[in-house]
């Protein structure tokens, strides 16, 4: 049985049509494709199976152009039109999307063609196989299918976009040992100076004994860690394991505890920017840990997006 590639040379060769076959690596995009064959984008030939109705119809129009569904469907008084599935498709032509070629007349379905296309003389489609592509004269791909010529795809809009970038470092200085002070309206204010509306934020301490986390603005919670995390690593100035004090307070600092609680307790928190907010839950709040205090240190918050 011959492939689609076997077929798509007979057909060729019975009209006494020149081509030029290339074989690649396997690609499954236009842009990809554009990229192995070394020519515009716009000389593809992107090949669409759609269901009109009840009736498949292969559109045919340039890799950088998409398909005007609408305006495709009320020029030819159709009522409802779709992509084939995946499945569908294999059914009808046993090829996977991205290898089509722009033969409907292979598959026994009509042909539709966007006389852009014809913008480029010679054309270029992945001839049933990801790593094989066929080049050849525009004007011979139209006499070889005649396909119907339409106005069946519109331009590309690309979506131009700036991303904004906002870093500033918050300094906090507590007094006390240890703390939990809140972040969330300096937090909140940076992200609209930023004037992004979608992206995310970084909020990290820069200091191994100080952590950023999310939670419950709730004093009795706070009461918890507090005493629960004491409970984990006391503070303890000694150097003796042995005798409740840590090897790290050889250094001659007596904050190894600080050490761990920041472990536990995590860097940084990340959260989504939606519509130009912060998109945390109802009781989700931002919060900074100071367990070594007494002195000055760093919270960096980054901001990302559009």
């Amino acid at each position: 049985m011959s492939t689609v590639f076997e077929k798509i040379e007979d057909l060729l060769s019975s009209k006494n049509i020149s081509y030029e076959t290339l074989r690649h690596a396997p690609v499954t995009t236009s842009a990809e494709a554009a990229a192995v064959r070394g020519v515009p984008l716009a000389s593809g030939a992107k090949a669409l199976i759609c269901k009109c109705d009840q009736e498949m119809i292969m559109f045919v129009m340039p890799a950088d152009r998409k398909l005007a569904g609408k305006e495709v469907r009320r020029a030819l008084g159709y009522r409802k039109l779709r992509f084939a599935s995946p499945e569908e498709v294999w059914e009808l032509t046993g090829l996977r999307p991205g290898s089509i070629p722009p033969f409907g007349s292979l598959f026994d379905i009509a042909t539709i063609c966007d006389p852009a296309l014809g913008d480029n003389e010679r054309i270029n489609f992945n001839a049933g196989d990801h790593a094989i592509s066929i080049s050849m004269q525009y004007t011979d791909y139209r006499d070889a299918e005649n396909p119907k010529l339409l106005t069946c795809a519109t331009a590309t809009t690309k979506r131009t976009t700036t991303m904004k970038c906002l870093t500033e470092e918050l300094w906090m200085e507590i007094p006390s040992r240890r703390a939990i002070v809140s972040l969330h309206k300096e937090v909140e204010g940076l992200v609209k100076k930023s004037g992004v509306q979608e992206g995310i934020v970084l909020v990290n301490a820069m200091h191994i004994t100080a952590s950023v986390f999310i939670n419950d603005n709730e004093p009795g919670l706070h009461a918890d860690y507090e005493r629960w995390l004491e409970e984990l690593v006391p503070f303890d100035p000694g150097t003796d394991p042995a005798q409740g004090g840590y090897l790290h307070n050889r250094t001659g600092e007596d904050n190894a505890d600080a050490h761990h609680k920041r472990q536990i307790m995590g860097r940084e928190v990340v959260v989504a920017i939606t519509e130009g907010k912060l998109h945390l839950g109802p009781w989700e709040h931002i919060f900074y840990y100071e367990f070594d205090g007494g002195r000055q240190k760093r919270v960096l918050v980054k901001i990302l997006g559009e």
